[in-house]
């Protein structure tokens, strides 16, 4: 009786070790997966320290781009404008050219008549 008190006791006192050597285990892996939880914790931490500068640097530069735009924008209005003042300044110097040219041809015309005129009373 007292013989297999002490094997059963020596039996559960293998299970304690095995059982502690699974828990000294266990907690190796927890460990482990630990430092890499902590690991992809930093990892992500960097990932959105870094997208949020890069967030920053992007609405930025948007901002910048908007502004030249608008700048642009004011630019080529302004020039569309210059653009139509000269074009009506062209339009309305050839009417006057067009109209100078004309008037000359027309006096060209009366002096070459009146040339006639002379000739004819000399002549006569």
């Amino acid at each position: 009786d007292l013989l297999t008190k002490v094997s059963d006791q020596a039996e559960q006192i293998g299970k304690v070790d095995g059982l502690e050597s699974n828990v000294v285990k266990q907690g190796q892996y927890t460990k482990i997966l630990e430092d890499a939880v902590m690991t992809t914790s930093n990892q992500v931490r960097e990932l959105e320290t870094i997208t949020g500068k890069q967030f920053v640097e992007l609405k930025s530069a948007f901002e910048a781009s908007q502004m030249a735009l608008s700048g642009y924008k004011n630019d080529v209005l302004r020039l569309s404008r210059e653009d139509t003042r000269i074009w009506d300044e062209a339009t309305r110097l050839q009417q006057q050219h067009d109209e100078d040219v004309q008037t000359n041809r027309d006096h060209i015309h009366g002096c070459h008549k009146r040339i006639a005129r002379v000739r004819e009373e000399f002549e006569g």
